[in-house]
């Protein structure tokens, strides 16, 4: 048996166990992502009713023999705000993503900072994307996907930005042979992308396809839930 005392992490989701508890998944720098039961945490006079909410960083005491383990303290960092309308929704994709995708027990500090600096970005700013697109891009990172954004592997040719492309999210950009494609990506974008520089709202929406065509192969091509809640926002 394993006892961790005062981890900082996040809620990433939460289900019903039993009459009463329930079972949580958090995201933390030290352990990764992982399950624990949160016994009696739904009861009318649990010490923790309210507190296990997403979005919000605690700090969590556990005890661990086997694949789950089993709560024993929470407690709120204060200064973390409310996620609220678009926000929220934006939140939800976030926790989705790392429930499909991030790798259970595997610590990723870089991640995690990724994943607080999103949830800070969300609750203030009026325009979620830059903050999405960015989150998306170190997430592939984290699972070992290295885009290959500023090189036509096919032609040997450095991207240019003047000049359009074909990209696949396993193989990277290609010279398109025709302009007319609506498939073509503009290099300049590609070259931003490559820069982590957001600072062109027009190719955001350039940005959005080609990240989340990657994040499709490591999904195996399923859809998120929480996908159908932004193609109107974000």
């Amino acid at each position: 048996m394993s006892r961790v005392s005062q981890v900082n992490g996040f809620i990433l989701h939460s289900r019903a166990f039993r009459e009463s508890s329930s079972i949580i998944e958090i995201f933390t720098s030290e352990h990764g992502r992982l399950g624990l039961v949160a016994r009696g945490s739904r009861a009318s006079k649990s010490r923790w009713r309210g507190l296990l909410q997403p979005f919000r960083q605690l700090e969590f005491s556990w005890v661990k023999r086997g694949q789950l383990g089993t709560l024993t303290a929470a407690d709120m960092d204060i200064g973390w705000p409310q996620l609220n309308g678009t926000g929220l929704y934006c939140g939800l994709y976030l926790n989705e993503l790392m429930m499909r995708l991030s790798r259970v027990e595997n610590p990723d500090p870089q991640l995690y900072m990724a994943y607080g600096r999103a949830l800070h970005e969300l609750s203030s700013l009026d325009d979620p994307r830059i903050s999405l697109r960015r989150f998306e891009k170190q997430l592939l990172h984290a699972l070992g996907v290295s885009l290959a954004l500023d090189f036509d592997q096919q032609n040997k040719l450095a991207v240019c930005a003047d000049r359009n492309y074909l990209f696949n999210p396993l193989q990277g950009p290609v010279l398109a042979q025709s302009t007319q494609s609506s498939d073509t990506v503009p290099g300049e974008l590609l070259l931003l992308l490559a820069a982590d520089d957001y600072s062109k709202p027009e190719y955001l929406a350039g940005m959005r396809r080609l990240l989340q065509a990657a994040l499709q192969v490591q999904l195996g091509g399923k859809q998120l839930a929480s996908q159908k809640l932004l193609r109107s926002i974000a």
